[in-house]
């Protein structure tokens, strides 16, 4: 996919602390008690920052009820890093604590934004369980 921005203000527009993108995706998804820390810098690594990001997602399943709950805790560890003005990657770690067998797995995201000509970035997103 497409869109007509430089990388920067793709980053500045979903995902900088105060973007409002986190919180219009979370309400979206009906996601509850919403938790971000701070972006914080990694040390040794150049534009490169993490945070952790906690929230009650609802569980959509035909599992009967005493197996598994209507809701789940998640988290999810993020780390995000910008090379220069031509391409930013989010990886994001996802836990469910709360499903049966939630510790045996997580789920990895990677958002893979680069320059695609002038004032446009492609996007590129995989997920891996």
């Amino acid at each position: 996919e497409k869109l007509n921005c430089v990388v920067v203000e793709f980053y500045r527009n979903f995902f900088a602390q105060f973007s409002g993108f986190s919180e219009h995706y979370n309400n979206a998804r009906k996601h509850t008690e919403l938790k971000e820390s701070d972006w914080n810098e990694l040390k040794g690594a150049n534009n490169s920052f993490a945070r952790e990001v906690q929230y009650s997602s609802p569980i959509n399943t035909p599992l009967p009820s005493f197996v598994a709950k209507k809701t789940t805790r998640v988290r999810e560890v993020q780390s995000c890093r910008l090379v220069k003005d031509h391409s930013f990657v989010l990886e994001t770690s996802m836990v469910m604590l709360d499903i049966p067998y939630g510790d045996s797995f997580e789920i990895n995201v990677r958002w893979d934004v680069r320059a695609a000509g002038a004032g446009s970035v492609g996007i590129k997103i995989h997920a891996d369980v």
